[in-house]
């Protein structure tokens, strides 16, 4: 420095008078001067460089080294623990690499040939400048400093020390006397080389230490534009105003906007909060900001300084006017620039995906612990076993059944253990298992007391994520009292079925003996019933011949004995006509067919009233369809109504009785009688259709109390039905309900 004052001073006095100055070397002093203002220019730049630059914190290269362990496209969700408390107070604003932007990828440096090129050659230039110098030694070491400045800048180290020497050379051999030989004739001469050489070396350092530096910091701003690029957060930097500043790409990915749309909005406007959009006041103006933690911790940031971590809030959102819920997990720290006030950054996660996926296996443990207590409440034995059969589970069900606690069965094979047989080998059990993935069937167990069980057994087999077999899980089930009774059960079925099987022979004997006892009774009782009407009429007739001949000879007391017997013989009659009819209805064939009811039903309205004093009156209301049934039966059936309609009638009033058909569905028609006689009393609803059963005495009305139980039977042999209607007093209304024809 010393060469430096010593060499510049009779450079700044010849400048200051420009006259004393030939013109020829203006050009030269020009060239000093522009020198001078380099240095000085050096000097500055420096003195600000060491002022400025603040090599990264050890913080921040961890985070910039494990930023290259981040898992950027696995799907696994990471979020930072700690933000370091970042201070550039003495840093400017624009050395802040900015979130969302990127450095350049290196800085670039000359290739050596060219910067070694560039020293040689500026050390030419910096003599041939000086030829227009006379006398030679004029200003012999001031003119090559800017040369070896220029040198040590663009070139670095190596360039700047050669550069350095060359001059240094140059001003013993050119500009020192004696000119032209590498020797200096004073002391001085010889120091003045030597400051020479030595500024180009302190130069030469410390514009590598400078380039160096800055590439050190370049490096840390590539370091942290890559932690910004890769990390699987969402970053933004807000003012105490809560005003986005900057933010990066996956922030704008979130909010489904520019990163330029960001800057300057709200908070909530950036990234479409509800609870802020609710209000026009903004962020904090909504009812539900007040008890918003997240707005709550980076105020606490930008006002106080703190940092806050792992801050979590379920925040509405409106994105791309699609409106959900979204759990976000923030961390903020405080960034303090240019002592101008606190901004803060955020760094965000969207953690709602694993919110619900934590919900969801929390309920799914749950579910799954609920599953293990019923599987040990299980009175069934569930034993879980490795390929090899080994047991590896054992629930209370199965120390209950077989007496070995877990401890005890665990390590042990199944078959060895339980003594297993069965019909099929259990290497044929593993084949099917194999196959089909599970078996059912019994097994034959023994317990710890040596007690044979037969347990019911269900085999499962178990894989592994890869469609491996993986195990065996074995439900079995103590049957043991069931198989007992099954076998009791199978005896006594094969008993009944021999007992049954003589009981059916008996059946079938006795049914032909009762079937040959039946037609006997009925020959006898046609028989009888022939027999017994010949002196029923001949009754009838001699006492008929008594009243017509010999009337006039017999009191009133006489004829009424004579007429008690005509009367007697007839009612006896129609019992037996009524009785064989009972007994051809029970036992005769019934050929059913297809019978036109109107045509029948018009027949026998015709034939009425069959010599009855009163003649009733009987209205077919329009035309009656075709059935399915026996023509004698239902002609028995039509003909024993009627007798009823126009017999059980107040005494003088003359027999109404009203015939007509309804279809009740598509496949059944009911024919209804209804009469205006005496009708029946409710409690004699169950007597009618009774065998031999009257209602009224005979004393009022005749009668065998055979007509409706007759009536009865056909309709069941026929597979028809058969009801009435009636009140006392007021009349009947009987139906036959029939299949359609």
């Amino acid at each position: 420095m010393f060469f430096l004052q010593h060499a510049m001073r009779p450079a700044t006095h010849r400048t200051s008078t420009a006259c004393s100055v030939p013109a020829r070397v203006r050009p030269i002093v020009a060239g000093i001067e522009a020198g001078q203002a380099l240095v000085a220019a050096n000097r500055e730049l420096i003195a600000a460089t060491k002022k400025r630059f603040t090599p990264p914190s050890p913080a921040m290269q961890e985070a910039a080294g494990r930023s290259a362990h981040y898992p950027a496209a696995t799907g696994q969700e990471t979020f930072p623990t700690h933000f370091p408390h970042v201070n550039m107070a003495r840093t400017p604003d624009t050395h802040i690499p900015a979130i969302g932007t990127r450095p350049q990828e290196s800085l670039k440096r000359p290739s050596p040939a060219l910067r070694y090129g560039a020293a040689i050659l500026l050390a030419a230039v910096a003599q041939a400048a000086r030829l227009p110098l006379h006398p030679p030694h004029l200003m012999p070491y001031i003119t090559y400093v800017p040369v070896i400045l220029l040198s040590a800048a663009y070139g670095g180290l190596g360039p700047g020390l050669l550069s350095a020497v060359l001059c240094a050379l140059e001003s013993i051999y050119f500009a020192t006397e004696p000119i032209g030989r590498l020797r200096a004739a004073t002391i001085q001469d010889w120091l003045h080389s030597t400051g020479l050489a030595l500024t180009g070396l302190f130069a030469s350092v410390l514009f590598e230490w400078l380039r160096r530096a800055l590439e050190r910091q370049h490096a840390a701003y590539l370091q942290l534009a890559t932690v910004q690029d890769a990390a699987p957060v969402m970053l933004l930097v807000v003012d105490d105003a809560l005003r986005v500043r900057k933010a990066n790409d996956l922030a704008g990915q979130f909010a489904g906007r520019n990163v330029s749309d960001m800057r300057s909005l709200g908070l909530d406007r950036a990234i479409g909060c509800l609870n802020g959009l609710v209000d026009p006041g903004g962020c904090g103006h909504g009812p539900a900001c007040a008890e918003c933690a997240i707005r709550q911790a980076v105020l606490d940031t930008v006002r106080n300084g703190t940092s806050h971590r792992g801050v979590e809030a379920w925040v509405p959102l409106s994105v791309d006017g699609l409106v959900q819920t979204r759990c976000l997990q923030v961390s903020i720290a405080p960034i303090h620039l240019n002592q101008t006030g606190t901004t803060a950054l955020i760094c965000a996660q969207d953690i709602t995906e694993r919110r619900l996926a934590e919900a969801a296996l929390r309920e799914q443990h749950v579910a799954l612990h609920r599953q293990a207590t019923l599987i040990d409440l299980s009175h069934d034995a569930i034993v879980a076993a490795d390929q090899n059969r080994v047991i590896t589970g054992w629930n209370t069900g199965a120390q209950e059944m077989y007496g070995w606690t877990e401890a005890e069965a665990l390590g042990n094979a199944i078959d060895r253990l339980l003594r297993t047989s069965a019909t099929i080998s259990t290497g044929t059990i593993d084949e099917i298992l194999n196959r089909a993935g599970r078996w059912d069937g019994q097994l034959e167990h023994s317990s710890r007391d040596g007690t044979r069980l037969t347990v019911d057994s269900r085999q499962v087999l178990l894989r592994d994520p890869e469609g491996n077999p993986a195990g065996i899980m074995e439900i079995n089930r103590d049957i043991t009292e069931r198989k007992r009774m099954d076998d009791a059960l199978r005896d006594a079925k094969d008993q009944l079925t021999a007992h049954a099987a003589e009981l059916e022979r008996l059946v079938v004997e006795r049914t032909g003996q009762l079937r040959e006892t039946i037609g006997e009774l009925e020959g006898f009782s046609y028989s009888i019933s022939h027999d017994m009407r010949a002196p029923l009429r001949a009754m009838q007739s001699y006492s008929q011949f008594l009243v017509d001949e010999y009337g006039g000879k017999l009191d009133e007391q006489g004829l009424h004995y004579l007429h008690q017997i005509i009367r007697s013989a007839v009612r006896l009659d129609r019992l037996t006509q009524d009785v064989l009819s009972y007994t051809r209805i029970l036992h005769s064939e019934l050929p059913m067919d297809r019978v036109d009811l109107d045509r029948l039903v018009r027949g026998i309205v015709e034939a009425f009233p069959n010599g009855r004093p009163i003649k009733p009156e009987i209205q077919i209301k329009g035309g009656l369809p075709k059935v399915v049934g026996n023509e004698a039966l239902l002609a028995q059936c039509i003909s024993n109504l009627l007798n009823n309609a126009a017999k059980f009638v107040s005494p003088g009033t003359i027999p109404h009785v009203e015939i007509s058909a309804e279809a009740m569905d598509d496949d059944w028609i009911r024919v209804w009688f209804k009469d205006n006689g005496i009708g029946i009393a409710p409690e004699n609803h169950d007597r009618v259709f009774r065998l031999l059963e009257r209602v009224h005495p005979a004393t009022e009305f005749e009668g065998t109390g055979l007509g409706l139980t007759i009536v009865h039977k056909a309709v069941e042999r026929m597979g028809a039905q058969l009801g009435f209607e009636s009140v006392l007093g007021e009349g009947s209304n009987f139906w036959i309900q029939l299949k359609k024809g």
